[in-house]
């Protein structure tokens, strides 16, 4: 059962998850019914942000050690970090809740209803994981959830909240707590309990913590505060070292001629002596794990092996506080492998980048020890906290300006981005789960929103008339990850606020839009200042001409274009008057195109010819930049679109060839137009290293009469003559004619001596040729086989049928490797022994008929037919797997026939368990060459890109 403070059903959850041993249970209220403890903690918080009161209401269910089994999703008998976050996000993706869910709330009799988040976790799960049976029977689990509440405006000095819990019949016992440390002092907080009593909460020395215990909760709560003013106005500030600056920092500093060195703790006496110097810091200790003392990393198990002190004696694992070392967050280039005393006492793995103050010990020669502090909190004066964000150490921002066009109106999207760090982040994840939840994203993009004061926007004006029109605004925070963690940790984040204004305004053909800042943030940090186009606006031509600020000597923002559509500068605090030029340019090109393809595609239909010829054109990675106009690193559907729009714009029909069918002028031409596609799948969005391609053709169509043949004759002898890109030309056969019975009897370049251009048959419905510039005469013949067709004499002697030659090779499916060795040429048959590493792999077979008979293969693993293929050039792989643990051969077969030849190859694979990839052996089936695995799969690309989507 899920409980909400003070209150009965949170919410009902239905999320799949399967259990380790739990047989695939499902996530909902009921998922850990079995491990329920009678016991629940409960929790008010009140904070004060600013002019902004927070209320926090907090529930803990507690459940059995046992429960651990559930949360092991792949079964391996292992909890990790991975599971419970997952577990975690589940959890959250299906907690919808509003205040009616919740006790009523109340500050000063008035009703509380602004809710900004709610969210749950389930703790001290993997904590546990490497610690011995007989303690893990005796830990729990638990789920914690919270809501936050927030009161705007708040400018009382004194208040009182009360939480009625008047109708609850809940029976577990616990406790319930209130506790404040953000400039608010709680004086009293009682439970006016139903049967007429009242039941004061005890009280902590400092009046911070309140708690009392309870054997179901019943009542009106009542917590009573006030504003301590003194300690509203103190803000606090830390100085802190890295580990290798605490390193150099203690030895540099002498007691009585005894250098210094970081804190090297012997037993719980002393961690307690020096904990109580410490005050409210957390300090370095003087150790790391290391393996072995000779610096080895093997040889330990992660996270609780290897720890010793740096003078080489062992850590006293005993010092450890609670659920530690755990390793929390580590992944390739930052790991815990450092150690930190905690203030409250106790040892915290911890990674070398942290910044903590640092005790640094002296060993004295009569065996005692001096500790000195060197860094740590202090308290500085506070001239205001109007935002969410003052007690946070933000290091610069960057300001983007969108000028677009939306059908006859301008809109200017401003656009303020602060970045915010590891400790930042700390503060947003309120929960302490190292996680930072979709509900507490929420909770800071609305208190940043509640913040912004819009008159401190700058003025605008757009050809001279004010420009004030504010649509809408918000902000947005976006976590940022890096790619190397595995387990999700953040690394930074992103608090992104976006002001968006749309006006009509009259204009021309150019836009001077002048924004002044001089009194906008002037003291900001230092920062990036873009000014770019919108996609309308693009897609319509507009681009930058020329972007500066009018007091720029005095400012120090010096722009600078990167492209038509952006421009940037550096600055240093925003203050200036920054006018910004656009121009509609109708002959503004795209960029360089890198080599051409060329198709001619031809369709019968009754007596309807239809006839498109076009290009194929690549987009490299320059031109998908330049397209990308807001440079995000992805291109929008509305970039995309300008660039396919900008491309069909400048097609000329006067450019093309002649076109004739049957010797018959073709001039019918009913479209034209360009398409971008990719290589490799669909845009989602279209990511810039993605390879792609840009599509144009143009469509004729016409009536003829014919016969048993049609010929399409393209004359291009002058049609780009000193074309020096190399690509294919391509003669591919409509969908209704081939259904018809028509088929490509020849594809030819009458002048193919001079062009050098020779076209072969892939199949009946395609033929291709390489080019070197395109200049020729190709003809196009199809044939009706269902009227009669003059059938030539057989030669008097037949002519010699050869046999195919087939080749077999293999490959590692992820690693980028060439395959050598002797050919394997298969006539007829063969049987090679093959010892492989476990892995991934990928078969494949080449079979060529030099006569162009079709050769069919068919491929068999352990007698399992897994696949088939045909062709005059049959070609094509399978991906197979050998495991690590495999005890008997597998069998791959090839079996191929072509007319009067047929064959086949055995291959015998065995494992060794102990190598992960190809192990050579005396004979090793390749290609007769030297095939490189991106080239292979290239070509395949390729292959597949070369038929047309109808």
């Amino acid at each position: 059962m899920m409980l909400c403070l003070l209150l009965a059903p949170m919410v009902a959850l239905s999320v799949s998850a399967t259990g380790g041993n739990s047989g695939g249970t499902s996530l909902d209220e009921s998922w850990l019914d079995n491990y329920e403890l009678d016991r629940g903690d409960y929790e008010v918080s009140v904070d004060l942000f600013g002019d902004d009161l927070e209320i926090r209401l907090s529930s803990t269910e507690y459940y059995n050690s046992s429960a651990r089994d559930e949360f092991d999703l792949d079964g391996d008998g292992i909890v990790t970090w991975n599971e419970v976050n997952r577990i975690n996000e589940m959890l959250n993706n299906d907690v919808h809740v509003d205040v009616t869910d919740l006790p009523g709330v109340y500050l000063d009799g008035n009703v509380v209803e602004r809710l900004i988040g709610s969210w749950c976790h389930y703790g001290d799960v993997v904590n546990d994981l490497y610690d011995t049976a007989s303690t893990l029977n005796e830990r729990s689990i638990r789920l914690r959830c919270d809501f936050q509440l927030v009161v705007s405006d708040f400018e009382q000095l004194v208040g009182s909240i009360s939480i009625n819990t008047m109708n609850d019949d809940l029976n577990e016992t616990g406790y319930v707590t209130a506790n404040t440390w953000h400039g608010l002092d709680i004086t009293h907080v009682e439970n006016q309990r139903t049967d007429g009593t009242i039941v004061d909460f005890n009280s902590s020395s400092d009046g911070d913590y309140w708690w009392m215990s309870h054997s179901g909760l019943d009542g009106n709560f009542v917590v009573d505060f006030e504003v301590d003013v003194e300690e509203y106005n103190v803000c606090r500030e830390m100085e802190g070292y890295d580990f290798q600056e605490a390193l150099l920092v203690a030895a540099s500093h002498t007691y009585q001629n005894v250098t210094g060195s970081l804190l090297i703790l012997q037993d719980a006496e002393e961690m307690q002596f020096v904990s109580e110097l410490l005050g409210d810091n957390g300090t370095w200790v003087g150790a790391r794990q290391m393996g072995n003392v000779a610096g080895s990393t093997t040889g330990f198990v992660e996270p609780d092996g290897g720890w010793y002190n740096l003078d080489g004696t062992v850590l006293n694992s005993s010092l450890w506080a609670y659920a530690e070392p755990n390793d929390w967050g580590t992944n390739a280039s930052n790991e815990e492998d450092y150690v930190e005393l905690w203030a409250w006492g106790g040892l915290n793995d911890i990674d070398s980048h942290a910044e903590l103050p640092v005790l640094i010990e002296y060993n004295m020669p009569d065996g005692t020890s001096v500790y000195e502090l060197v860094g740590g909190w202090y308290e500085v004066a506070c001239d205001e906290q109007d935002n969410w964000y003052d007690w946070q150490d933000i290091e610069y921002v960057d300001y983007t300006i969108v000028v677009d066009r939306v059908g006859d109106e301008t809109s200017v999207e401003l656009i303020a981005r602060q970045y915010l760090g590891g400790h930042e982040l700390s503060h947003i994840d309120s929960d302490e789960d190292g996680i930072i939840s979709d509900a507490e994203v929420l909770v800071v993009e609305q208190l940043a929103a509640s913040e912004i004061d819009l008159n401190d926007l700058p003025n605008m004006t757009l050809e001279g008339e004010v420009f004030d029109t504010l649509v809408e605004y918000g902000c947005e925070l976006i976590i940022h990850q890096d790619e190397t963690t595995a387990d999700g940790t953040m690394d930074w984040a992103t608090i992104q606020c976006s002001f968006y204004y749309q006006q009509q305004v009259a204009l021309d053909d150019q836009i001077d839009l002048v924004i002044e800042v001089e009194e906008y943030d002037e003291d900001d940090s230092q920062g990036w200042l873009s000014v770019e186009v919108g996609d309308e606006a693009a897609e319509r031509n507009w681009i930058l001409t020329n972007v500066y600020d009018e007091n720029e000597a005095a400012s120090g923002v010096f722009f600078e274009m990167q492209s038509d559509y952006y421009w940037g500068a550096q600055h240093s605090g925003l203050h200036g008057t920054y006018v910004i030029e656009l121009q509609q340019n109708e002959n503004h090109d795209h960029g360089e195109l890198e080599w051409t393809d060329y198709f001619i595609w031809t369709n019968v239909l009754d007596d309807t010819v239809e006839v498109e010829i076009g290009s194929i054109q690549d987009l490299d990675l320059s031109v998908l930049m330049y397209a990308d106009t807001d440079n995000d690193g992805n291109l929008s559907d509305a970039e995309i679109e300008a660039l396919e729009n900008h491309a069909s714009q400048n097609m000329n029909a006067s450019d093309l060839p002649d076109l004739f069918v049957n010797g018959v002028l073709l001039d019918n031409l009913e479209e034209m137009a360009c398409e971008v596609v990719t290589l490799d799948g669909e845009f989602d969005p279209l990511n810039l290293f993605q390879m792609a391609e840009l599509e144009c053709w143009f469509y004729f169509v016409d009536v003829f009469d014919f016969d048993e043949e049609i010929i399409v004759t393209i004359e291009v002898e002058e049609y780009q003559p000193e074309d020096p890109k190399e690509g294919i030309i391509f003669a591919e056969l409509g969908e209704e004619a081939s259904e018809n019975g028509w088929a490509i009897d020849n594809v030819q370049d009458v002048n193919a001596v001079d062009s050098g251009v020779y076209f072969y048959m892939v199949d009946e419905s395609l033929w291709e040729a390489d080019h070197q510039g395109v200049h020729g005469t190709y003809e196009v013949k199809l044939l009706n086989p269902d009227l009669e067709v003059e059938v030539p004499e057989e030669p008097e002697e037949p002519a010699v049928d050869l046999p195919p030659e087939c080749e077999v090779a293999w490959m590692l499916e992820s690693d980028m490797m060439t395959m050598t060795g002797a050919s394997s040429v298969v006539n007829p048959s063969g049987s090679l022994d093959v010892t492989l590493g476990a892995g991934d792999y990928a078969l494949y077979v080449y079979c060529y008929d030099p006569d162009g008979d079709m050769v069919d293969v068919t491929i068999t693993l352990n007698g399992l037919e897994v696949g088939t293929f045909s062709s005059a050039e049959a070609e094509g792989w399978v991906e197979f797997t050998v495991p690590s643990d495999l005890e008997t051969a597998l069998v791959l077969e090839i079996d191929w026939v072509s007319t009067e030849y047929s064959g086949a190859v055995q291959l015998n694979v065995t494992v060794d368990g102990g190598q992960g990839g190809l192990i050579l052996g005396s004979v090793v089936p390749g290609f007769t060459g030297v095939l490189s695995v991106v080239s292979m799969l290239g070509a395949l690309l390729v292959v597949g890109a070369r038929r047309r989507i109808e």
